[in-house]
């Protein structure tokens, strides 16, 4: 029976400790900085880019065709950039994507917006979407509220480029 109160203390201990493991630092926004990448669309129906953040974590920006609209180089010419794409960020601890569909070198929509985190806990979700731009925005809290900051992945087109970024 008093070995429980010592459990009890050493689980305690252990959750806020890793939670604090989790988040580098007590403030969010010190750990995820603005960062970005660009794509041309011609490129290929999968691209990514690995970026160096400021602890010396990493984290993958992507972008991905979906594969209904990916069509076999044999049948000639076709708008490559036409077609819904995933847009991505992901880095373990904050992993965020949605889908957009182009068409003529315009975004026509958006869907599907998926965040998760590990300790970490995200709300407050916003979007706004026009013919260049879509941008999706969440409040990043970490474990006990000890640090918290907004986020936003965003996706700019200019032509066959897209932009991705997240601020």
């Amino acid at each position: 029976m008093k070995k429980m109160p010592k459990l009890l203390l050493a689980m305690v201990v252990l959750f806020f400790a890793t939670g604090f493991i989790l988040l580098p630092s007590a403030n969010a926004s010190e750990y995820l900085t603005p960062a970005d990448a660009c794509f041309d669309l011609n490129d290929g129906p999968k691209q990514e880019r690995t970026i160096e953040l400021p602890d010396g974590s990493t984290g993958v920006f992507g972008i991905e065709k979906e594969q209904a609209d990916v069509a076999p180089i044999w049948d000639g010419y076709y708008n490559a950039t036409d077609g819904n794409w995933k847009v991505y960020f992901y880095t373990g601890v904050l992993d965020a994507e949605y889908w957009i569909s182009i068409k003529n070198y315009n975004i026509t929509s958006w869907w599907g917006h998926k965040a998760s985190s590990v300790g970490a806990a995200l709300s407050n979700f916003s979007k706004s979407f026009s013919s260049k731009r879509t941008k999706w925005s969440f409040l990043f809290t970490g474990v006990g509220g000890m640090a918290s900051a907004t986020y936003t992945l965003g996706a700019e087109i200019n032509g066959s480029r897209l932009h991705t970024y997240l601020a």
